[in-house]
Formats: structure tokens, sequence, C-alpha cells
């Protein structure tokens, strides 16, 4: 997944471009950046440690497909301020994410080097957007559980109140965490950042077209066809020529 400081610039660049109609359903903007923290979030759910297991809260939402579960929260009537923050999430998941992938397995990588990565990656978003790496204050963030408890039991009923909030705290740590270690050049050597200019690009007007149809309660299946968790990278010609077979 591209990290915490990736997706909370996209979703705030995407926020940017929807029309002001949709803007105007987005009422808790605190909670769509959370939401746009997506299955991320609660990989922290029941400690760090589980994301090594299947069972992981976090990793069980980024193997749901994608339209069922934007289903699931639409039909449970979930906030739409969250949700919407969701479809971002799920927008640069699934054009990004391949290129993680694609660089690590060129390398022979292991996990360690797929989160250098994707820290390099919320560097290049920054310059490439023009928006600073920032963090949500704790009490901000420990402010929403309720909201966000409310949600996340719409898709997994092993959700609770005190383990949102738990969830929330160790999340908390992990930011802060990077927050602080921040750096200003890249780690990860001869690789070509600039060439995902346009990756981006394409992800921010995919979450546009996803956070609308999220908020219209109509979602075409075919823009959300591609998983969280995605290897392959899609051009805009592959995703046409999917579409019509």
């Amino acid at each position: 997944m591209p990290d915490y400081f990736s997706h909370n610039m996209a979703a705030d660049a995407i926020y940017e471009k929807l029309p002001e109609s949709y803007r105007e359903r987005i009422t808790d903007h605190d909670l769509y950046l959370l939401g746009s923290q997506g299955g991320d979030l609660y990989f922290f759910y029941n400690g760090f440690i589980t994301f090594l297991f299947a069972s992981n809260v976090g990793r069980g939402l980024h193997a749901r497909k994608p339209a069922e579960l934007f289903d699931a929260f639409i039909q449970g009537k979930g906030d739409p301020s969250y949700i919407a923050g969701f479809a971002t999430h799920y927008a640069m998941d699934s054009i990004l994410h391949p290129y993680v992938y694609m660089c690590q397995d060129e390398r022979h990588k292991r996990f360690p080097f797929h989160m250098k990565f994707e820290n390099d990656l919320g560097l290049f978003i920054s310059k490439d957007l023009g928006l600073t790496r920032d963090r949500m204050p704790k009490d901000v963030i420990l402010s929403k559980a309720p909201k966000i408890y409310e949600n996340l039991a719409l898709v997994d009923d092993r959700a609770s109140l005190k383990g949102t909030e738990k969830c929330l705290k160790d999340f908390d740590k992990y930011v802060d965490h990077f927050y602080k270690v921040c750096k200003d050049t890249y780690r990860v050597k001869s690789y070509d950042f600039d060439s995902l200019h346009e990756p981006l690009q394409q992800a921010i007007q995919k979450g546009v077209l996803c956070v609308e149809q999220v908020l219209d309660g109509d979602i075409d299946p075919a823009l959300f066809e591609t998983g969280f968790s995605e290897h392959t990278i899609r051009t805009p010609e592959t995703s046409e020529s999917r579409a019509e077979e």
C-alpha cells in the first residue's frame, strides 16, 4: 500500500477536484482523511503482530472484492465522509500498488524494501503535488473512534469500540514514528520516481470517479474491478480492452 502520507495527500488532491456538490457531502474532513487510510489502519487491530496472519482485519479488508466491500458500506448506510475517503484509498492502491511490487520483484527484495519504497513514494507525491507530509493530531484521531467503529462494524463483525480505540492508538504511534523519520531524499536508489507522475494523476482521476459513485450509492463494477493488492500494472488501454472482453 502507499504509505499514510501518500493516502493523506492524495485524498486532499482528490477532494479539491470533486465538484462542489460532492464536496458538500463530505461534512467531516478529518473522518474523510482517516477513511483514506482504508484497510491499512486495521493492520493494527489486535496489535500489528497480527499482520502476519490471514485473520488480520486489515489484510481481510484488502482481500475483499472492492465492489462488494463498498456495496456493504453503502447498504449499511456508512458515513459518507468515511466511505468517500475509503474510496480514495482504493483508487490509490489499485493504480500505484503494482509499481511497488514491480520494483520489489525486480530487485528481489523482501518486505522491508516494500515499506522503504512506499515511504519514498510519499516523498515523491509530496514533491509532485506540492503538498506537505503532515500528520493528524492524536486527539483528533482518537475522537473519531466511535464513527470509525460504526463503519468498520458494517464490514467486519469482529469490530468493537474498545478494539477500535486500541487500534487507533497503535496506528497513531506508527504514524508518529514515520513522521519523525521522514527524509527529504529518496532511500531507494536508481529509481525514476518522476516516472510515476502519470500513474499518480490516473489514480487521482480514478479517485474522483470512485468517490462520486460511492456517494451516489451507484457503483459501476468495472471501475472497482481491480483489487486493493493488485500486482499487475493496468494502463488505460489495458483497462479498456478488458472491458470489451
